[in-house]
């Protein structure tokens, strides 16, 4: 993400459209998710409407950061965005991006620094989701055909 000194602020993308994700299931067999645009939307304006903006942890470790907090949250609507003057034009319509604000507190200074040195360099969002992967839907689908062609066999 960029961030701006003088105002102790980060700007960055929380949530990028079709943007393959790592992950692994409880058996430990790994596999990609994405989230599509329309998705993010719902996501960020939950996450706004829930007032989440100060509940922000380091590393999904559950543990909210005091001193650090949402300033301005945005999702890309077109080409000409501002989110190209922080270095983001490569990025698509439909990207989440949030801005925030580290104060000059102890705890802050904390998180500064950590920013500072590159142990931080950008967000992710943390939720229950649900992650069905595609093959497996496709897969019930399938399914759920060739049950109802042997049903209306069956039947004959």
């Amino acid at each position: 993400f960029a961030t701006d000194e003088e105002q102790r602020v980060t700007i960055g993308p929380a949530m990028v459209p079709d943007l393959k994700i790592f992950r692994k299931d409880a058996q430990g067999n790994p596999y990609w998710v994405t989230f599509k645009k329309d998705t993010i939307r719902m996501i960020a304006e939950k996450y706004m409407r829930n007032k989440y903006l100060d509940n922000n942890d380091t590393n999904h470790d559950g543990v909210a950061v005091r001193d650090v907090y949402v300033v301005e949250s945005w999702i890309k609507e077109d080409e000409e965005d501002k989110a190209n003057k922080y270095g983001f034009a490569d990025l698509p319509v439909g990207t989440w991006f949030v801005k925030m604000k580290v104060a000059k507190t102890p705890e802050g200074d904390k998180m500064w620094e950590k920013i500072k040195s590159g142990e931080l360099r950008g967000y992710s969002v943390s939720g229950f989701f649900s992650e069905e992967p595609i093959e497996m839907q496709k897969e019930m689908l399938f399914l759920h055909k060739v049950a109802e062609i042997l049903k209306n066999v069956g039947e004959n």
